[in-house]
């Protein structure tokens, strides 16, 4: 409540931000004229709770708080000049843990409070929650910016927050090939979606796990795994079918590659990097029904039934060798190729 007080609800949010940041670029005022402003022109009273909440912008970057003069800061300045809600969340996410996690999890499938709640609790070990209140707020400025709406008690992604994800992911994609010195404005805009990747290393356990011991986790904590393989398989094959080498993608800017699993998540199998390769949707589909497999040097393997129907669509492509990451760390391992071939008859 303190929070609606302060800011304004999900529709009146921004309008006030823009109110109160006008008022600082114009009148520079101290940190005690500020906190008098907000307290006049929001339903916030107590100025405790004013200060707590000007402190959460000055650590986003929105303004710089001083007892003489407030000013804007970098976020601020760009933010209201543009109204760009994605600089808004570059300053959110910058200074605040959780919402990239929350972004990516939710470009997978819609979540409840309670489904973010259990998320971020996972991710991050501070992140001590009984109440799923916490994650109430993330949601409602992902909803604020315009990048999630609800539908059902269910959070899902709009047209503009699947663009955010878009740019983020091409961001990524861009840093295995920029060179750029570590103060560079490439390299300092891409920080956090590096250190979001620490989470994620690259394998280097030999022989990796066949399948996933890991039955503790939470259900929430599984698709978050999932969704972080199925984000990094794709990233590493950049987008493009490991079989046909076709990249495809929607109108609206989505790619179509999947990112499958060699030995099958039914069966267990583990969400290493290893145990996993992007294929186009149709030989994805063709990869599990046993069409195809996949020899220890990376050659593909063609189901000798050439009665079936599909089987000329398929057997060109026999003795090829697919499309593997420019990391050797990541590339398909024999355990889990031997597996799918031993499954399916080859």
């Amino acid at each position: 409540m303190t929070t609606d007080s302060f800011f304004g609800g999900v529709s009146n949010r921004l309008q006030n931000l823009r109110a109160m940041l006008d008022y600082v670029r114009s009148a520079h005022p101290t940190r005690e004229q500020l906190i008098t402003w907000v307290s006049s022109s929001t339903k916030a009273n107590s100025r405790d709770n004013i200060r707590r909440h000007l402190g959460f912008l000055d650590t986003i970057g929105l303004i710089d708080l001083s007892e003489q003069q407030c000013s804007l800061s970098k976020y601020g300045r760009e933010w209201l000049q543009t109204r760009d809600p994605e600089t808004f969340y570059e300053a959110l996410s910058s200074g605040v843990k959780g919402f990239d996690t929350l972004l990516d999890a939710l470009s997978q499938e819609p979540m409840t409070d309670q489904d973010m709640m259990e998320l971020l609790v996972s991710e991050f070990a501070e992140a001590e929650m009984s109440t799923p209140g916490p994650a109430i707020r993330h949601r409602e400025w992902l909803q604020v910016l315009g990048f999630v709406k609800r539908h059902d008690e269910l959070s899902v992604l709009t047209p503009r927050g699947k663009t955010l994800v878009r740019s983020r992911e091409i961001g990524l994609e861009g840093l295995s090939s920029e060179k750029c010195s570590p103060d560079s404005p490439s390299t300092k805009g891409n920080q956090r979606s590096q250190d979001e990747e620490t989470a994620l290393d690259l394998p280097v356990a030999n022989p990796p796990q066949l399948t996933d011991e890991a039955n503790g986790y939470t259900q929430t904590r599984r698709r978050t795994r999932s969704s972080q393989f199925s984000r990094r398989v794709k990233r590493l094959y950049e987008q493009t079918c490991a079989f046909c080498g076709v990249r495809r993608e929607t109108p609206d800017g989505n790619w179509e590659v999947e990112a499958a699993h060699i030995h099958p998540k039914k069966e267990a199998g583990t969400d290493d990097v290893r145990n996993g390769i992007a294929l186009c949707k149709l030989h994805h589909w063709a990869f599990d029904a046993g069409w195809f497999s996949i020899s220890d040097d990376y050659e593909i393997l063609v189901k000798d039934a050439s009665d079936r129907e599909g089987y000329d669509e398929f057997h060109h492509l026999a003795g090829t060798t697919i499309k593997l990451p420019e990391n050797d760390d990541a590339i398909p391992h024999p355990i889990f190729l031997e597996k799918h071939r031993a499954r399916n008859g080859f």
